[in-house]
């Protein structure tokens, strides 16, 4: 029983400590979007072949001043395959607005309005720096590159009208930071210290990605926590409580016998 009780007390402090590490949140990618090139892949998630441009999930963090993105997609694999590149990341924060059914959201037709994106420095590498941009509001997609800027929808099938880099003035950014390819995903990693984001109110905060500049594959949704620091610690006491609880039946059976 002792052994018992030590491991609840080890699991509780450690949902102590897990707590302390910032705000975790998941975006699972339920995101059509709206016109493929071809009309066989209307409403499907991903145009083409799912092992070159399928993306999975994003998660989210805010830890110690550094606002963290994993990607997860196929295409980390095959950057660069039909003249494709990597993508940048968009951010919301004022909300989430598409378009529903998402199967018809797209730049065009009154979707959500980014204010954010962040830009990688280099989008055939595997590493580099990123850079955090603030959007043109007053002459929203002014800075903003879609998909059919930059890929030729008669030669290649694309998902046309959606965000998928970053086109301003390059000497405009806010904070910097890095990126990485990381096996099946994507990090991206900025300074987050003084912007003002409100990751305690998930009503605020909406995100964009098209790992590729096809955008066969999108994903965009507002956030979905992790376990939340308090239910980890309700948890843990509550594990802690039946400890208890079960070390003294235990002893009150030892005296019985």
């Amino acid at each position: 029983m002792r052994k018992n009780v030590v491991l609840v007390i080890a699991l509780f402090f450690g949902a102590i400590g897990w707590a302390g590490n910032g705000v975790a949140l998941t975006i699972v990618d339920d995101y059509i979007g709206a016109d493929p090139t071809g009309t066989s892949w209307d409403g499907k998630d991903v145009v083409g072949d799912e092992d070159l441009f399928s993306i999975s999930k994003m998660e989210v963090n805010l830890v110690g001043g550094q606002f963290v993105v994993d990607a997860y997609s196929t295409y980390f694999d095959n950057i660069g395959k039909y003249d494709t590149e990597l993508g940048d990341f968009f951010v919301s924060i004022n909300g989430w607005n598409p378009v529903v059914p998402t199967e018809l959201d797209n730049f065009y037709n009154g979707g959500e309005a980014w204010e954010f994106v962040v830009a990688l420095d280099d989008h055939l590498n595997t590493s580099g720096v990123a850079k955090l941009y603030a959007l043109d509001q007053a002459d929203y997609g002014s800075d903003i590159l879609l998909s059919e800027d930059l890929m030729d929808p008669s030669r290649y099938v694309i998902r046309e009208g959606q965000e998928v880099q970053y086109g301003g003035p390059e000497d405009s950014w806010l904070t910097t930071g890095d990126w990485s390819v990381m096996g099946d995903y994507l990090r991206i990693s900025i300074d987050a210290m003084g912007l003002g984001w409100d990751f305690s109110d998930l009503d605020t905060l909406g995100f964009h990605y098209a790992p590729m500049t096809c955008a066969n594959d999108v994903i965009e949704g507002d956030t979905v926590p992790s376990p939340e620091p308090a239910s980890m610690l309700l948890l843990g006491s509550g594990l802690l409580g039946l400890a208890v609880i079960g070390r003294g039946l235990g002893r009150r059976r030892e005296k019985s016998l």
